[in-house]
């Protein structure tokens, strides 16, 4: 269910996952956590809301008969929705899940049986308050690496990170659902081919 109110809007979020890898182990306990999400607008009254989650699974193994048979499996799922809302330019989306995931067994035999893990929680999309900007001073002054190290203060490191910026819009041969599917090559090539 969406809800909107005053520069705010709020969407239940539920995500189903089957862990095959687990079919032979007895499941514990499972945690999900937000990684990191965003926010972005392509129409007026639409937004896709991107980012990740994380799943980590407490299981003891069926085969190992002693107390050290426990461990854990780690699962990074990505996630794209769009919503029936028009983010405004500086809005912020955070995933703010249920901890705790109810998890359940399924299959008829253990060959073709999963763990059913159900992910649930909310998807909040809100106004940044407005940062002051910092002082022009504080934009020119740079920090002088250490003579005596040769390295960057504080241990920073110097990365450089090309990326590529694709800016569509709707049309009739590619609606928009269409466009998040698709990956990055295949948007380039349309790109190049002046069809978008």
């Amino acid at each position: 269910m969406a809800e909107v109110a005053a520069n705010e809007f709020n969407q239940d979020f539920l995500d189903i996952l089957e862990l095959w890898d687990l079919n032979y182990s007895m499941v514990m306990d499972c945690r999900a956590k937000a990684c990191e999400l965003y926010v972005k607008a392509f129409s007026d009254q639409e937004s896709a809301v991107f980012g990740s989650y994380q799943l980590t699974v407490l299981y003891k193994k069926s085969y190992v008969g002693d107390d050290k048979n426990f461990a854990t499996y780690n699962v990074r799922k990505n996630i794209c929705i769009k919503i029936p809302y028009a983010a405004a330019q500086n809005a912020q989306a955070e995933l703010l899940l249920e901890p705790v995931c109810p998890f359940r067994y399924e299959g008829s035999t253990q060959k073709n049986a999963a763990w059913r893990v159900q992910i649930k929680g909310k998807i909040r999309i809100f106004r940044a308050a407005e940062e002051e900007a910092p002082k022009e001073e504080e934009c020119l002054k740079e920090e002088e690496p250490s003579p005596s190290s040769g390295e960057k203060p504080n241990g920073a490191a110097e990365m450089l990170v090309e990326s590529d910026t694709l800016q569509f819009e709707e049309n009739e041969d590619f609606p928009m659902e269409q466009l998040l599917e698709m990956d990055l090559d295949s948007l380039k090539k349309l790109k190049e081919q002046k069809k978008l």
